[in-house]
């Protein structure tokens, strides 16, 4: 018998269950979109990303159209690579992101379904006993509370790896053994959380496999030499994450990680569409609708009952990825009954740390379940067919979750991102309004028309400055969105959403137009299209402007020992371009010369915990973990020294314009915003003495505020002066010409 004749007919069932799952979804897959979750749009936003990014720059994947300029802004959450590809005929055929989004959707059901029938038949050799598997496992009700998370549906890699680990183990065929490890790297390209989940299942799997059988160091042998090429694959799929927690300490705290722990009662808790929702609905939390059912329960217990070896693995899975569903402690209606052991996975598993919703580890939960209810049903079914028919029928009625509710998918400025698109430049793009999460969302969505950079968004993780940015431009268009926006490389463009503005803030914006902006574009009656206007900024202005990615520039640089830790930056961002290695004296000479284009500049970063900038005859201590250093011989230097404590960022930036050659009576300026932590104190004073400054003022301390310090090179005298609005860089006086100028500014992010 063939395969197809052999499967055929599950397949065909499931693909009707698959229809009457998603029922009303592939209806109206685009006019309407699944009711209450908004997160379909940002996995609609990665969908279209990956499918174009792959087909224009696939080297560049992981830099996607977020959190300008930073890079491997992809790498801030899921990836979606491997869904795109199975989507990627809608895109093809110029879908929009929203009907990929559904038809993955659709599919994650037939595809997990089949998958864990496929499994089950390995195990059992029984296609009826397979088809309920593979309809608990894909129709279980915790999907439906993610229908909005593409990502958490995307299991079917999980089944088809341990079924090639099965028939690895039973014909110690390597070739199994190759496939088996290369769902790790493709589950990891449709959902990272359960790449995590299955390396350790699959681990679990082999360290059982040498407990029991006699052949260990074959084994040994051939799994060591399959999981080369699988391991490279999830090494180089890894490496944009990895560049992401170093940059931004993108892990978990341990805290918010537990605290995510479910209680027994969780899993009581129906999503809504199911039968038990109303009964049942008082025990569900975010992420925790954790319905196991009840028949299916108790057909698991039966089947796992005397069950062979290879089943009960399954069985002991699912009962650990059950205790580490509770975090660091097992509760029972609120109460705490037990220790729970996953604080040791999330420290010592690798890409634990990354993780939040542990409640996600039930997909072994439901995965034993259903293969146990399999086992069940069989047992069942060979004692009395009638019996057994009655039986699925109430497996089928304790697991259905359907119709699913819809709502009006929402609508884009078609008109608007229809301008942008025809642009033939990478300039980046701010929105405004874009006061909160869901507008960023809507933004990001829209930009699947356009793919001009933005400089917000919503991802897994944000980048440190992603709040100031956001706070930067609800000011639109005072003076701190003018200093935001004049801080990159280029200057944005800003599309503003008249239709959501009030008529003070239209009148504002208005009377911007023809001073602070040129209005580019009138797409429609709803929206305008801005560019700033430099308004005869001084040059040096622009030494600390190296935001942009990609800026470019010629510099020399001379460094005794390329071997220790200190990194010199000469792409003006932290993460590109060349790079060179100090000793371990950390002493930097450089020279620079280069492209009169953009001013001159020489980025220096470092990650040693005590060390020293030279520059030009000055001294910069470095005492925290990170320092940049934007310099110009000729328009002075920028310092940056975040801080991260407990998730914050803390940014001081000083701007010193260079004191050789300036004609006495010029400025210098600083601008500091809570500063209370004597170590910066005294950095900030030190950096001011090292410019010859006779500094007798202490620091002020924050509240918030924004101090600046003017030095008169001529009388030598300084002085703190508090400022209520952002501090400004000036010439000899402050005039009001100067005052659209950059801004230094300390603060928290």
């Amino acid at each position: 018998m063939t395969w197809l004749r052999l499967h055929g007919p599950a397949l065909v069932l499931f693909v009707i269950l698959t229809l009457a799952g998603t029922y009303p979804l592939w209806v109206s897959p685009v006019s309407h979109t699944l009711d209450g979750g908004v997160d379909q749009y940002l996995t609609a936003w990665m969908l279209a990303w990956d499918y174009h990014a792959l087909t224009t720059h696939p080297t560049r994947v992981f830099d996607a159209n977020i959190f300008y300029p930073h890079r491997n802004s992809l790498a801030y959450g899921e990836n979606l690579l491997g869904t795109a590809i199975l989507v990627s005929p809608v895109f093809l055929f110029k879908g929009p992101a929203l009907l990929a989004n559904h038809v993955a959707v659709i599919l994650t059901f037939f595809l997990s379904a089949t998958g864990a029938y496929l499994l089950a038949f390995e195990l059992l050799r029984r296609r009826m006993e397979s088809i309920v598997a593979g309809f608990i496992f894909g129709f279980a009700p915790y999907r439906y509370y993610h229908l909005s998370h593409v990502q958490v549906l995307s299991s079917f890699w999980i089944p088809i790896a341990f079924l090639l680990l099965v028939r690895y183990a039973r014909t110690r065929r390597a070739g199994f053994a190759f496939a088996a490890f290369m769902c790790l790297p493709l589950q990891a390209l449709s959902c990272a959380y359960y790449a995590v989940f299955l390396s350790f299942g699959m681990a679990l799997f082999i360290a059982c496999m040498l407990v029991v059988k006699s052949d260990r160091s074959r084994v040994v042998r051939q799994v060591a030499v399959a999981a080369v090429i699988p391991a490279m694959a999830l090494a180089v799929i890894h490496m944009p994450y990895a560049a992401v927690e170093r940059e931004q300490g993108a892990t978990r705290p341990g805290e918010v990680v537990m605290a995510y722990g479910v209680d027994l009662t969780s899993y009581l808790a129906a999503p809504a569409g199911h039968w038990a929702h109303t009964l049942t609905k008082r025990f569900g939390l975010e992420e925790r609708y954790l319905y196991v059912g009840v028949v299916g329960v108790l057909l698991s217990l039966s089947g796992f009952w005397r069950s062979p070896n290879m089943l009960r693995f399954f069985g002991l899975l699912g009962t650990i990825s059950f205790v580490f569903t509770f975090g660091d402690a097992i509760r029972v209606a609120g109460q705490e009954v037990a220790w729970a052991p996953y604080y040791f996975v999330y420290r010592f598993w690798p890409g634990a740390g990354g993780i939040r919703a542990i409640p996600r580890w039930s997909v072994f939960l439901f995965l034993a379940i259903a293969l146990g209810a399999a086992a069940g049903f069989g047992r069942i079914r060979r004692r009395s067919r009638a019996l057994a028919m009655g039986v699925a029928i109430l497996v089928y009625l304790d697991y259905v979750s359907w119709p699913i509710a819809l709502s009006r998918a929402e609508g884009v400025c078609s008109d608007a991102y229809a301008y942008l698109g025809g642009l033939n430049d990478e300039r980046p793009l701010a929105e405004v309004p874009s006061s909160g999460w869901w507008e960023e969302l809507r933004h990001q969505y829209g930009s699947t028309l356009h793919w001009k950079p933005l400089l917000l968004g919503q991802n897994g993780f944000l980048p440190g400055d992603h709040q100031s940015t956001s706070i930067g431009l609800a000011s639109f268009p005072g003076p701190e969105s003018m200093h935001l926006l004049n801080s990159f490389l280029p200057v944005p463009r800003v599309l503003v959403h008249l239709e959501r503005l009030g008529p003070v803030e239209v009148n504002e914006i208005q009377c911007a137009i023809g001073t602070l902006f040129t209005q580019e574009a009138a797409p429609d009656d709803h929206h305008i299209v801005l560019a700033p206007v430099p308004h005869g900024l001084p040059e040096r202005c622009e030494a600390w402007s190296w935001r942009g990615r990609g800026l470019s520039g010629r510099f020399e640089v001379d460094a005794s020992n390329p071997s220790a830790e200190m990194v010199i930056d000469v792409d003006g961002a932290p993460t590109r371009g060349p790079r060179v290695h100090l000793d371990n004296a950390s002493t930097l000479t450089a020279r620079v010369v280069g492209d009169r284009r953009y001013p001159d500049r020489l980025v220096v970063v470092s990650e040693r915990r005590s060390t020293t900038i030279d520059y030009r005859g000055t001294t910069l201590p470095i005492s925290r973990s990170l320092w940049c250093a934007v310099a110009s011989p000729t328009r002075g230097m920028l310092v940056e020294h975040p801080e991260r404590a407990n998730g914050t960022a803390r940014t001081v930036r000083l701007f010193v314009d260079h004191i050789d050659g300036i004609p006495d009576r010029r400025y210098v300026v600083f601008g500091a915003a809570a500063i209370n932590n004597v170590t910066w104190k005294k950095i900030l004073l030190d950096f001011l003495r090292t410019y010859g400054a006779t500094v007798t003022d202490e620091l002020p301390s924050g509240n918030g505020a924004n101090y600046v310090l003017i030095y008169d090179q001529g009388t030598g005298s300084s002085a703190f002066e508090r400022l209520d609005t952002v501090p400004i860089v000036f010439d000899s006086a402050p005039d009001a010409a100067c005052l659209t100028g950059f801004s230094y500014v300390a603060g928290e992010h």
